[in-house]
């Protein structure tokens, strides 16, 4: 373990497989307090995972710790040689969250945010942390207060950090002074006005339901989607058992607190659309959605979001909602009127990595100089 400066706070580094459940129970509470939460990095989340499935034994949970309170964590594992240097690196994209985490950025206690990353730093400066010395944070919302947090402490401390990768993604913020369909074009909103009347004609009056909780919907959701084309493919979760048991074992936990929620557009007789959202904190973040495919030429998928979107922001107890979603589904995209940038960083903690990451604009700035000079002679 390092100290920090004042000593009053402990830093170590954690296997998930040496997770007790005393450490469960501070892990749990610091989810609830997070500057920014995170259902990613929550232990019913992860720890289910690491339980139940396979590729989460690389991952190193960096805890630092303030008397019997957890006030930050953040999921590293060590990996390969970066990019075309012989130094190895650690980053949160590792074999497991880089393919089923939509949001990387670290759990920091609201209440003391600079102490917790100042010691998270000291910790990754030092050898005991048992990680090398270049660590790769992704998918961290540039906006946000861990990000400026990191940066301040980052430039106090003489930590070199730099920002590797930046994009925007869909969002929607209950401040926001506009709220779908309202953003959209006329034309737009009247496409959507036409298409629902065509839906009520073929099935019937239209409900938007918000199930809360509700393990029953859950299941209605898992039909829909394994009777469409995700089903066809098995990639639908009632064709994977062991990633199923998962599902259900880590929503089941969360519904036990009432954080997930079941939307639902059906008529008198049929599921139309409906969605899965995990609610941390007030903040809503999308999960899964289908729709019952008989119905494509209605863009049920549209409808339904944009009337979860409706639904969400109407609630006084939901502040945001992330629907998770990539910027490559251009069209879902635009269904939503605000965005929220996310960034990737690199923080030299140790060692020659410093060297590196000090030596990086220049080095790219030189290839894309002779990238030029090579183009002009040509």
């Amino acid at each position: 373990m390092s100290p920090d400066e004042a000593g009053a706070t402990r830093a170590r580094t954690l296997a998930l497989r040496d997770v007790t459940e005393v450490d469960r129970e501070r892990w749990q509470n610091l989810s609830r307090r997070a500057l920014e939460p995170n259902p990613f990095l929550d232990p019913r989340y992860l720890l289910t995972a690491h339980r139940m499935l396979d590729g989460l034994d690389d991952i190193r949970l960096v805890i630092v710790e303030d008397g019997d309170e957890w006030i930050a964590v953040t999921p590293l594992s060590a990996l390969g040689r970066f990019a075309k240097t012989p130094l190895r690196y650690a980053s949160t994209a590792g074999a497991y969250l880089g393919r089923r985490a939509s949001l990387c950025v670290p759990l920091i206690d609201a209440a003391s945010p600079q102490r917790a990353i100042a010691a998270t730093l000291a910790h990754l400066s030092s050898r005991a942390s048992r990680l090398p010395g270049l660590v790769e944070l992704t998918l961290l919302p540039a906006d946000g207060p861990v990000s400026a947090t990191l940066r301040s402490e980052c430039a106090r401390v003489g930590v070199p950090v730099q920002e590797r990768s930046r994009f925007a993604r869909a969002f929607a913020d209950a401040t926001s002074p506009v709220h779908a369909p309202e953003h959209l074009s006329s034309a737009r909103r009247k496409r959507l006005r036409r298409l629902r009347s065509g839906l009520e004609r073929e099935v019937g009056p239209l409900e938007f339901t918000d199930h809360g909780s509700d393990m029953a919907a859950l299941e209605t959701l898992l039909d829909l989607e394994a009777a469409g084309w995700k089903g066809e493919r098995r990639t639908a979760q009632r064709k994977k058992p062991a990633e199923l048991a998962w599902f259900l074992d880590f929503i089941a936990q969360f519904g036990a607190s009432g954080d997930f929620r079941v939307l639902t557009l059906r008529s008198a007789e049929y599921v139309i659309f409906t969605s899965l959202v995990l609610v941390i904190d007030g903040h809503a973040f999308g999960t899964m959605d289908a729709y019952d495919e008989r119905f494509a030429a209605f863009s049920p998928g549209v409808l339904g979001r944009v009337l979860e979107q409706q639904r969400l922001m109407a609630d006084a107890t939901i502040t945001t909602f992330d629907p998770c979603m990539h910027p490559r589904y251009v069209d879902a995209t635009a269904l939503y009127p605000d965005r929220r940038e996310m960034v990737s960083v690199l923080l030299a903690a140790h060692g020659a990595s410093r060297v590196l990451l000090r030596a990086r604009p220049w080095a790219q700035r030189m290839r894309a100089r002779f990238a030029g000079i090579r183009r002009g002679a040509r």
